[in-house]
């Protein structure tokens, strides 16, 4: 009997002691690390904790610390520059002078011997006004309006005959023109193009002070030819500095082609129908200056 007793004894010791032992087995021992190590601890659930020293940064802490701090302002002057060369959706307006030479030269009268008047339908000195909207970055649709007058001019002879006579041819000019913009920098772009241009009220004056002229005909002291309104086309070129964010100069070129139809004659005020009078080749050569403000 004591014998069973003893095995019963023995037998609940087992039960209650095992499970204590595997506990224990479980546990992890302490162990101590050294600062800036990590510890990694598994608990049994498939996940697992990570310790890590609080006085220890390690790089990739101190690269996010670094990205968390705000920009530093950059010593580069780029950086505080515009791009003002991008004029879409941007109107201007402006100022312009025009200085050139014609293509063709026409001789209007000759003095026998001694002296030839001449004249261009081209070139000349003009002022107008022009305007532009930029249709995109790289686009402008531009439009300008120029009165312009070429001098007759005296060859052969002597000076006493360019004296006593003058004349000139004027005309206004509206042009239409596409161009296509190449930035050079933040303010400063080239731009290259073309378009059709109205030359209207073409006019050719002469008058003579001493003695008359002589065309067929007629003598006059003074002649007025009127010539029919034509459409011409022309190419240019320009470079533009917007030196602020509102106002630029602008230098370039234009060559253009039109012919004037002679429409009638005026002689010391009286009309007479032109029948066999020249056309004028009116084509140029323009140097353009001006300046440009943006809306």
């Amino acid at each position: 009997m004591k014998k069973l007793q003893q095995l019963s004894l023995s037998f609940i010791g087992i039960i209650f002691c095992v499970p204590l032992l595997a506990v224990e087995g479980n546990k992890s021992p302490t162990v101590a690390a050294p600062a800036g190590t990590t510890i990694i601890i598994n608990n049994g659930g498939g996940s697992t904790n990570q310790l890590k020293d609080k006085n220890t940064n390690t790089d990739a802490d101190k690269n996010n610390v670094n990205n968390n701090k705000p920009n530093q302002p950059q010593n580069n002057n780029e950086s505080k520059k515009t791009n003002t060369t991008n004029t879409a959706r941007r109107f201007s307006a402006g100022v312009i002078i025009a200085a050139g030479s014609g293509l063709k030269t026409h001789k209007v009268e000759t003095r026998g011997s001694h002296a030839d008047y001449q004249i261009s339908a081209g070139g000349g000195l003009g002022f107008g006004i022009r305007g532009s909207y930029g249709l995109s970055k790289m686009i402008d649709l531009d439009t300008s309006f120029v009165s312009q007058e070429s001098k007759m001019e005296h060859y052969g002879g002597t000076s006493l005959y360019a004296s006593t006579g003058s004349g000139s041819f004027k005309r206004q000019v509206f042009l239409f023109t596409g161009k296509y913009k190449m930035p050079l920098s933040y303010n400063k772009v080239m731009k290259f193009g073309g378009g059709l241009g109205m030359y209207m009220n073409g006019k050719l004056s002469m008058s003579e002070s001493s003695t008359n002229f002589k065309k067929g005909d007629l003598a006059y002291n003074k002649l007025d030819v009127e010539y029919k309104d034509a459409i011409g086309y022309h190419l240019t070129g320009e470079y533009e500095h917007i030196f602020k964010p509102n106002l630029s100069w602008i230098v370039g070129a234009k060559l253009y082609f039109v012919d004037y139809e002679p429409d009638n004659i005026k002689v010391e005020k009286v009309d007479y129908v032109v029948d066999d009078t020249k056309t004028f080749d009116g084509s140029g050569f323009d140097i353009i200056a001006g300046f440009n403000f943006y809306f």
